[in-house]
């Protein structure tokens, strides 16, 4: 029969090993292991692909959540538009699934400013963690913040990998 101080021992001991146990589990949760794929930090480069056609740009996605976009000069309703970076944020939503806006702004050739746009997108990573896919929503504004338009489609992204010179 176990006396008190050996089962105070046994139950001191017990409470030790769950928190390891339980410290462990956090550390490996917090781990680069069991983060890959849950990251977009990088730069890609895009096919945007609407019922008009495909346009390529170039996106970057930092590490905290930011998004930057590059917007080649546009053609809408409008006429010819130049639409500045794009700016916004991602967030992770699944297992290498992502969400993501960003927001331009646009102007007429002459530099006048007549609009914005918000542009909202869904992601998967693929296996190789190299691609990323997935359908998106642009809404126009007009100058005075009103709503114009929206227009929908879906991207291809592909990671831009580090190619070194060779010597």
């Amino acid at each position: 029969m176990m006396n008190l101080i050996d089962r105070k021992r046994r139950a001191l001991a017990l409470a030790f090993t769950a928190a390891a146990l339980g410290t462990m589990t956090l550390l490996y949760a917090q781990s680069p292991l069991n983060q890959i794929g849950q990251h977009l930090q990088g730069a890609w480069i895009a096919d945007v692909i609407t019922q008009s056609g495909t346009q390529k740009l170039l996106i970057f996605f930092t590490a905290d959540g930011g998004v930057i976009s590059s917007s080649p000069t546009g053609l809408g309703a409008q006429g010819v538009q130049l639409l500045t970076t794009g700016y916004g944020s991602w967030i992770r939503t699944g297992d290498r699934e992502f969400a993501a806006t960003t927001t331009n702004l646009r102007s007429f050739l002459t530099g006048v400013f007549n609009g914005g746009s918000k542009v909202r997108f869904t992601l998967k990573l693929n296996d190789t963690l190299d691609e990323l896919t997935g359908p998106f929503k642009t809404d126009i504004f007009n100058a005075d913040g009103s709503f114009a338009f929206s227009l929908a489609g879906e991207q291809r992204m592909k990671r831009i990998a580090v190619e070194p010179l060779e010597p």
